[in-house]
């Protein structure tokens, strides 16, 4: 094969590594975040702010991923930081 060829087998390659990185742990964990706020505020096992900060976090971390998807920001950045502090707190 040419050096051509290789290298762009290889971008595209990194291309599918980056982004499948990004769905699987930005996406899964916005949906994870949902599952387990809302069985939280079904529940009543814990007040109700905790979960509902909850729900914040997965939007603002759902936005974070789809600016890092369409190149806004990067994966790892002050932005993506602080749209996943509410999920840690």
């Amino acid at each position: 094969m040419e050096s051509g060829a290789l290298t762009a087998v290889g971008a595209g390659l990194v291309a599918v590594h980056d982004w499948t990185f990004l769905l699987g742990s930005g996406v899964v964990t916005v949906i994870n975040a949902l599952l387990l706020g809302s069985l939280l505020y079904r529940s009543g096992l814990v007040p109700r702010p905790i979960p509902v900060m909850g729900f914040i976090g997965a939007a603002f971390l759902l936005a974070s991923s789809g600016a890092t998807f369409f190149g806004l920001n990067e994966q790892v950045s002050a932005w993506s930081a602080l749209a996943g502090l509410p999920v840690f707190l």
